[in-house]
Protein backbone atom coordinates (compact mmCIF):
# COMPACT_ATOMS: atom_id res chain seq x y z
CA UNK A 1 0.00 0.00 0.00
CA UNK A 2 2.53 2.21 0.85
CA UNK A 3 4.34 1.96 -2.42
CA UNK A 4 0.94 2.47 -4.31
CA UNK A 5 0.80 6.11 -2.56
CA UNK A 6 4.37 7.12 -3.10
CA UNK A 7 3.71 5.68 -6.85
CA UNK A 8 0.73 8.31 -6.52
CA UNK A 9 2.08 11.16 -5.32
CA UNK A 10 5.09 10.68 -7.72
CA UNK A 11 2.64 10.56 -10.75
CA UNK A 12 0.90 13.72 -9.03
CA UNK A 13 4.43 15.37 -8.93
CA UNK A 14 4.67 14.60 -12.83
CA UNK A 15 1.26 16.16 -13.48
CA UNK A 16 1.77 19.57 -11.68
CA UNK A 17 4.90 20.06 -13.21
CA UNK A 18 3.61 19.45 -16.59
CA UNK A 19 0.94 21.68 -16.48
CA UNK A 20 3.20 24.46 -15.06
CA UNK A 21 5.08 24.15 -17.75
CA UNK A 22 2.88 24.64 -20.60
CA UNK A 23 0.66 27.31 -18.53
CA UNK A 24 3.46 29.46 -17.78
CA UNK A 25 6.16 28.55 -19.82
CA UNK A 26 4.82 27.24 -23.22
CA UNK A 27 4.35 23.96 -24.83
CA UNK A 28 8.29 24.75 -26.68
CA UNK A 29 10.01 24.92 -23.41
CA UNK A 30 8.34 21.69 -22.14
CA UNK A 31 8.62 20.15 -25.33
CA UNK A 32 13.15 20.58 -24.43
CA UNK A 33 12.44 19.86 -20.88
CA UNK A 34 11.03 16.12 -22.44
CA UNK A 35 14.56 15.59 -23.92
CA UNK A 36 15.72 16.50 -20.73
CA UNK A 37 14.19 13.80 -19.36
CA UNK A 38 14.49 11.20 -22.13
CA UNK A 39 17.92 11.33 -21.84
CA UNK A 40 18.07 11.55 -17.88
CA UNK A 41 15.76 7.93 -18.23
CA UNK A 42 18.30 6.27 -20.99
CA UNK A 43 20.73 6.65 -17.86
CA UNK A 44 18.51 6.26 -15.20
CA UNK A 45 18.23 2.71 -16.83
CA UNK A 46 21.72 1.83 -16.36
CA UNK A 47 21.70 2.98 -12.98
CA UNK A 48 19.00 1.45 -11.98
CA UNK A 49 20.34 -2.11 -12.91
CA UNK A 50 24.02 -1.25 -11.28
CA UNK A 51 23.60 1.03 -8.60
CA UNK A 52 20.03 0.94 -7.75
CA UNK A 53 18.47 -2.65 -7.74
CA UNK A 54 21.85 -3.96 -5.68
CA UNK A 55 20.93 -1.58 -2.64
CA UNK A 56 17.16 -2.64 -2.71
CA UNK A 57 18.26 -6.63 -2.59
CA UNK A 58 21.01 -6.01 0.12
CA UNK A 59 19.55 -7.17 3.58
CA UNK A 60 22.10 -5.26 5.46
CA UNK A 61 21.35 -2.04 6.38
CA UNK A 62 25.22 -0.95 6.90
CA UNK A 63 26.24 -2.39 3.49
CA UNK A 64 22.93 -1.12 1.54
CA UNK A 65 24.74 2.42 2.67
CA UNK A 66 27.82 1.35 1.46
CA UNK A 67 26.61 0.06 -2.12
CA UNK A 68 24.68 3.54 -2.19
CA UNK A 69 27.79 5.67 -1.39
CA UNK A 70 30.01 4.35 -3.47
CA UNK A 71 28.09 4.33 -6.61
CA UNK A 72 26.94 7.91 -6.04
CA UNK A 73 30.92 8.76 -6.11
CA UNK A 74 30.99 6.32 -9.07
CA UNK A 75 28.37 8.31 -11.24
CA UNK A 76 29.69 11.43 -10.00
CA UNK A 77 33.09 10.80 -12.03
CA UNK A 78 30.38 9.08 -14.83
CA UNK A 79 28.38 12.52 -15.20
CA UNK A 80 31.61 14.51 -14.70
CA UNK A 81 33.06 12.86 -18.20
CA UNK A 82 29.89 12.80 -19.32
CA UNK A 83 29.77 17.06 -18.61
CA UNK A 84 33.27 17.26 -20.24
CA UNK A 85 32.07 15.83 -23.00
CA UNK A 86 29.04 17.50 -24.12
CA UNK A 87 30.97 20.93 -22.70
CA UNK A 88 33.21 19.94 -26.06
CA UNK A 89 30.34 19.51 -28.12
CA UNK A 90 28.50 22.68 -27.01
CA UNK A 91 31.57 24.43 -27.63
CA UNK A 92 31.03 23.64 -31.31
CA UNK A 93 27.46 22.82 -31.91
CA UNK A 94 26.09 25.50 -30.12
CA UNK A 95 23.16 23.85 -27.89
CA UNK A 96 22.62 26.47 -25.01
CA UNK A 97 19.36 24.73 -24.20
CA UNK A 98 20.89 21.60 -22.82
CA UNK A 99 23.91 22.29 -21.06
CA UNK A 100 23.10 21.09 -17.86
CA UNK A 101 22.05 17.35 -19.35
CA UNK A 102 25.14 16.20 -17.04
CA UNK A 103 24.31 17.86 -13.76
CA UNK A 104 20.54 16.92 -14.11
CA UNK A 105 21.02 13.84 -15.19
CA UNK A 106 23.25 12.65 -12.23
CA UNK A 107 20.88 14.28 -9.66
CA UNK A 108 17.53 12.39 -11.24
CA UNK A 109 19.69 9.44 -11.21
CA UNK A 110 20.11 9.57 -7.80
CA UNK A 111 16.82 10.73 -6.20
CA UNK A 112 15.48 8.11 -8.38
CA UNK A 113 17.67 5.36 -5.90
CA UNK A 114 17.23 7.50 -3.09
CA UNK A 115 13.14 7.37 -3.40
CA UNK A 116 12.95 3.68 -3.65
CA UNK A 117 15.38 3.30 -0.86
CA UNK A 118 12.99 5.45 1.37
CA UNK A 119 10.24 3.45 -0.29
CA UNK A 120 11.91 0.31 1.40
CA UNK A 121 12.43 1.47 4.63
CA UNK A 122 8.60 2.79 4.31
CA UNK A 123 10.12 6.75 5.49
CA UNK A 124 7.19 8.83 4.40
CA UNK A 125 8.14 12.16 6.08
CA UNK A 126 11.43 11.89 4.17
CA UNK A 127 8.63 11.12 0.62
CA UNK A 128 6.77 14.17 1.78
CA UNK A 129 9.35 16.45 2.34
CA UNK A 130 10.84 15.84 -1.23
CA UNK A 131 6.98 16.27 -2.79
CA UNK A 132 6.70 19.47 -1.02
CA UNK A 133 10.35 20.97 -1.82
CA UNK A 134 9.60 19.69 -5.86
CA UNK A 135 6.50 21.84 -5.64
CA UNK A 136 8.08 24.83 -4.06
CA UNK A 137 10.58 24.68 -7.22
CA UNK A 138 7.90 25.30 -9.13
CA UNK A 139 7.26 28.71 -7.95
CA UNK A 140 10.13 30.58 -9.76
CA UNK A 141 8.04 29.87 -12.83
CA UNK A 142 5.00 30.43 -11.99
CA UNK A 143 5.38 33.85 -9.95
CA UNK A 144 7.91 35.35 -12.02
CA UNK A 145 7.14 38.71 -13.25
CA UNK A 146 9.53 38.19 -16.13
CA UNK A 147 7.59 37.86 -19.74
CA UNK A 148 10.90 36.01 -20.93
CA UNK A 149 11.23 33.16 -18.37
CA UNK A 150 13.14 30.25 -19.94
CA UNK A 151 13.82 26.58 -18.84
CA UNK A 152 16.46 27.43 -16.42
CA UNK A 153 13.89 28.85 -14.03
CA UNK A 154 12.36 25.49 -13.53
CA UNK A 155 15.70 23.42 -13.83
CA UNK A 156 17.93 25.53 -11.41
CA UNK A 157 15.01 24.83 -8.00
CA UNK A 158 14.50 21.65 -9.21
CA UNK A 159 17.94 20.14 -8.98
CA UNK A 160 18.58 22.10 -5.36
CA UNK A 161 15.35 20.75 -4.25
CA UNK A 162 16.57 17.30 -5.00
CA UNK A 163 19.97 17.81 -3.80
CA UNK A 164 18.29 19.22 -0.62
CA UNK A 165 16.12 15.68 -0.30
CA UNK A 166 19.19 13.84 -1.19
CA UNK A 167 21.38 15.18 1.59
CA UNK A 168 18.94 14.91 4.20
CA UNK A 169 18.81 10.80 3.11
CA UNK A 170 22.51 11.01 3.82
CA UNK A 171 22.69 12.79 6.85
CA UNK A 172 19.65 10.33 8.43
CA UNK A 173 20.96 6.78 6.63
CA UNK A 174 24.27 6.79 5.54
CA UNK A 175 27.34 7.47 8.11
CA UNK A 176 29.80 4.78 6.78
CA UNK A 177 33.03 4.51 4.39
CA UNK A 178 32.19 3.52 0.92
CA UNK A 179 33.36 0.10 -0.44
CA UNK A 180 36.29 -0.58 -1.43
CA UNK A 181 37.00 -1.20 -5.09
CA UNK A 182 37.59 -4.60 -4.97
CA UNK A 183 33.99 -5.22 -3.55
CA UNK A 184 32.99 -2.40 -5.96
CA UNK A 185 34.27 -4.13 -9.05
CA UNK A 186 32.62 -7.00 -7.73
CA UNK A 187 28.88 -5.36 -7.36
CA UNK A 188 29.25 -3.80 -11.21
CA UNK A 189 30.48 -7.53 -12.21
CA UNK A 190 27.64 -9.38 -10.30
CA UNK A 191 25.02 -7.10 -11.99
CA UNK A 192 25.95 -6.21 -15.82
CA UNK A 193 24.35 -9.38 -16.63
CA UNK A 194 20.87 -7.80 -15.55
CA UNK A 195 22.14 -4.29 -17.13
CA UNK A 196 22.28 -5.74 -20.43
CA UNK A 197 18.79 -7.53 -20.98
CA UNK A 198 17.11 -4.50 -18.78
CA UNK A 199 19.49 -1.93 -21.27
CA UNK A 200 17.91 -3.99 -24.46
CA UNK A 201 14.07 -4.67 -23.19
CA UNK A 202 14.34 -0.77 -22.25
CA UNK A 203 15.79 0.60 -25.55
CA UNK A 204 12.94 -1.89 -27.47
CA UNK A 205 10.09 0.46 -25.42
CA UNK A 206 11.89 3.82 -26.34
CA UNK A 207 14.14 4.07 -29.12
CA UNK A 208 11.57 5.57 -31.08
CA UNK A 209 11.25 8.51 -29.44
CA UNK A 210 15.01 8.73 -30.11
CA UNK A 211 14.26 8.74 -33.21
CA UNK A 212 11.21 11.19 -32.93
CA UNK A 213 12.72 13.60 -30.92
CA UNK A 214 15.45 14.52 -33.57
CA UNK A 215 12.97 14.74 -36.56
CA UNK A 216 10.42 16.61 -34.42
CA UNK A 217 9.89 20.41 -33.00
CA UNK A 218 10.03 21.01 -29.45
CA UNK A 219 6.78 22.54 -29.77
CA UNK A 220 5.58 19.33 -31.38
CA UNK A 221 7.03 17.70 -28.49
CA UNK A 222 5.85 19.67 -25.93
CA UNK A 223 2.12 18.95 -26.97
CA UNK A 224 2.57 15.13 -27.43
CA UNK A 225 4.08 15.18 -24.04
CA UNK A 226 1.20 17.82 -22.80
CA UNK A 227 -1.06 14.97 -23.63
CA UNK A 228 0.57 11.70 -22.20
CA UNK A 229 0.70 14.12 -19.18
CA UNK A 230 -3.17 14.52 -18.91
CA UNK A 231 -3.39 10.11 -20.51
CA UNK A 232 -1.07 8.78 -18.08
CA UNK A 233 -2.46 10.90 -14.55
CA UNK A 234 -3.52 7.22 -13.39
CA UNK A 235 -0.20 5.15 -14.71
CA UNK A 236 1.00 5.01 -11.17
CA UNK A 237 -2.19 2.05 -10.78
CA UNK A 238 -0.59 -0.15 -13.62
CA UNK A 239 3.45 0.48 -12.17
CA UNK A 240 2.30 -0.41 -8.85
CA UNK A 241 0.19 -4.08 -10.22
CA UNK A 242 2.88 -5.68 -12.03
CA UNK A 243 5.12 -6.41 -8.64
CA UNK A 244 2.35 -7.25 -7.33
CA UNK A 245 0.75 -9.45 -9.16
CA UNK A 246 3.60 -11.68 -9.79
CA UNK A 247 4.12 -11.56 -5.83
CA UNK A 248 0.52 -12.84 -5.70
CA UNK A 249 0.44 -15.41 -7.75
CA UNK A 250 4.08 -16.66 -8.56
CA UNK A 251 3.23 -19.98 -5.99
CA UNK A 252 -0.34 -20.67 -7.85
CA UNK A 253 -0.63 -23.38 -10.36
CA UNK A 254 -0.46 -22.46 -14.00
CA UNK A 255 -3.99 -22.74 -14.96
CA UNK A 256 -5.07 -20.65 -12.19
CA UNK A 257 -2.69 -17.56 -12.79
CA UNK A 258 -3.82 -17.42 -15.83
CA UNK A 259 -7.37 -17.50 -15.31
CA UNK A 260 -7.20 -14.94 -12.84
CA UNK A 261 -5.18 -12.89 -15.40
CA UNK A 262 -7.70 -13.27 -18.16
CA UNK A 263 -10.46 -11.93 -16.07
CA UNK A 264 -7.80 -8.65 -14.35
CA UNK A 265 -7.17 -8.31 -17.93
CA UNK A 266 -10.59 -8.09 -19.11
CA UNK A 267 -12.10 -5.88 -16.67
CA UNK A 268 -9.25 -3.70 -16.17
CA UNK A 269 -9.61 -3.06 -20.20
CA UNK A 270 -13.29 -2.11 -19.97
CA UNK A 271 -12.40 0.38 -17.23
CA UNK A 272 -9.37 1.78 -19.35
CA UNK A 273 -12.21 2.05 -22.43
CA UNK A 274 -14.18 3.67 -20.55
CA UNK A 275 -11.72 6.13 -19.39
CA UNK A 276 -10.34 6.36 -22.86
CA UNK A 277 -13.94 7.38 -23.91
CA UNK A 278 -14.15 9.69 -21.44
CA UNK A 279 -10.73 11.57 -22.52
CA UNK A 280 -11.70 12.54 -25.90
CA UNK A 281 -15.10 13.11 -25.09
CA UNK A 282 -14.15 15.87 -22.63
CA UNK A 283 -10.90 16.73 -24.26
CA UNK A 284 -11.79 20.25 -25.13
CA UNK A 285 -12.92 21.29 -21.45
CA UNK A 286 -9.81 19.31 -20.36
CA UNK A 287 -7.19 20.74 -22.15
CA UNK A 288 -8.71 24.44 -21.93
CA UNK A 289 -8.77 23.88 -18.12
CA UNK A 290 -5.95 22.32 -17.53
CA UNK A 291 -3.47 24.41 -20.13
CA UNK A 292 -4.83 27.91 -20.19
CA UNK A 293 -5.24 28.27 -24.14
CA UNK A 294 -7.17 26.57 -26.86
CA UNK A 295 -4.32 24.38 -28.07
CA UNK A 296 -5.24 22.33 -30.90
CA UNK A 297 -2.30 20.23 -31.10
CA UNK A 298 -2.67 18.70 -27.65
CA UNK A 299 -6.20 17.99 -28.26
CA UNK A 300 -5.42 16.48 -31.48
CA UNK A 301 -2.39 14.09 -29.77
CA UNK A 302 -4.55 13.10 -26.84
CA UNK A 303 -7.67 11.52 -29.23
CA UNK A 304 -4.39 8.76 -30.07
CA UNK A 305 -2.72 9.18 -26.75
CA UNK A 306 -6.03 8.23 -24.57
CA UNK A 307 -5.89 4.46 -25.83
CA UNK A 308 -2.20 4.57 -24.60
CA UNK A 309 -3.09 3.90 -20.75
CA UNK A 310 -5.06 0.64 -21.95
CA UNK A 311 -1.88 -0.72 -24.14
CA UNK A 312 0.19 -0.14 -21.05
CA UNK A 313 -2.89 -2.14 -18.84
CA UNK A 314 -2.37 -5.37 -21.41
CA UNK A 315 1.72 -5.02 -21.76
CA UNK A 316 1.83 -5.24 -17.73
CA UNK A 317 -0.49 -8.40 -18.01
CA UNK A 318 2.19 -9.57 -20.63
CA UNK A 319 4.96 -8.77 -18.72
CA UNK A 320 3.61 -10.58 -15.48
CA UNK A 321 2.69 -13.87 -17.46
CA UNK A 322 6.08 -13.68 -19.22
CA UNK A 323 7.44 -13.70 -15.57
CA UNK A 324 5.70 -16.36 -14.47
CA UNK A 325 5.88 -18.42 -17.15
CA UNK A 326 9.57 -18.46 -17.42
CA UNK A 327 9.44 -16.51 -21.07
CA UNK A 328 11.53 -13.83 -20.81
CA UNK A 329 12.98 -14.92 -24.37
CA UNK A 330 9.66 -14.25 -26.12
CA UNK A 331 8.85 -11.17 -24.45
CA UNK A 332 12.38 -9.80 -25.69
CA UNK A 333 11.58 -10.72 -29.46
CA UNK A 334 7.89 -9.47 -29.79
CA UNK A 335 9.54 -6.32 -27.79
CA UNK A 336 12.36 -6.07 -30.68
CA UNK A 337 9.31 -6.80 -33.11
CA UNK A 338 6.75 -4.48 -32.31
CA UNK A 339 9.73 -1.66 -31.98
CA UNK A 340 10.61 -2.50 -35.36
CA UNK A 341 7.53 -2.03 -36.97
CA UNK A 342 6.63 1.15 -35.08
CA UNK A 343 9.90 2.45 -35.82
CA UNK A 344 8.70 1.93 -39.83
CA UNK A 345 4.83 3.60 -38.82
CA UNK A 346 6.93 6.16 -37.62
CA UNK A 347 8.81 7.44 -40.84
CA UNK A 348 5.84 6.15 -43.00
CA UNK A 349 3.42 8.64 -42.10
CA UNK A 350 5.97 11.61 -40.99
CA UNK A 351 5.87 13.99 -43.88
CA UNK A 352 2.06 13.77 -44.09
CA UNK A 353 1.13 13.61 -40.14
CA UNK A 354 3.73 15.29 -38.75
CA UNK A 355 2.19 15.54 -35.16
CA UNK A 356 0.42 12.12 -34.72
CA UNK A 357 3.35 9.90 -36.14
CA UNK A 358 5.07 9.73 -32.71
CA UNK A 359 1.38 9.27 -31.11
CA UNK A 360 0.25 6.44 -33.57
CA UNK A 361 3.24 4.71 -33.39
CA UNK A 362 3.86 4.50 -29.73
CA UNK A 363 0.40 3.30 -29.87
CA UNK A 364 0.96 0.57 -32.38
CA UNK A 365 4.09 -0.65 -30.71
CA UNK A 366 2.10 -1.64 -27.40
CA UNK A 367 -0.95 -3.74 -29.25
CA UNK A 368 1.48 -5.30 -31.70
CA UNK A 369 3.84 -6.14 -28.83
CA UNK A 370 0.88 -8.02 -27.11
CA UNK A 371 -0.16 -9.22 -29.97
CA UNK A 372 3.03 -10.78 -31.06
CA UNK A 373 3.51 -12.11 -27.72
CA UNK A 374 0.61 -13.88 -27.98
CA UNK A 375 1.27 -15.51 -31.07
CA UNK A 376 4.88 -16.59 -30.41
CA UNK A 377 3.66 -18.51 -27.07
CA UNK A 378 0.98 -20.37 -29.28
CA UNK A 379 3.39 -20.97 -31.71
CA UNK A 380 5.50 -22.35 -29.04
CA UNK A 381 2.79 -24.27 -27.55
CA UNK A 382 1.89 -26.02 -31.44
CA UNK A 383 5.32 -27.21 -31.41
CA UNK A 384 6.28 -28.69 -28.38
Amino acid sequence: MFYVLEQALNSLLTFIIGIAFVRYLGVEVYGQYAIYILISLFFLNLFYNLVTLPCLMEVSERRESRYLLTSIVISMLFFTLIGLASGVFNLFIGIPDYLLVPIYCHIYCVDDCVRKLMIKKNDFKLLLLRFSLVILSILPIALSPLSNVNLYFFIFPFLVALSLIQLCYFLKYLRVKPLDLNNTLKLYRGNLGFYASAKMQWMSSNIISFFAYSLLSTANIGAIKSAQNIASLFSFVIISIEPYLISKYSNMKKGKYNLALIKLALAGSLVLLALGTTLIALKEVIVDTLYAGNNIEIKTALIVLAWIPLGSFLNTMVKVAARLQQRPKSLFVSSMLSTAISIFTFYLLFDEYVLLSLPISLLLASYVNVLIWFFLITFLKSVK
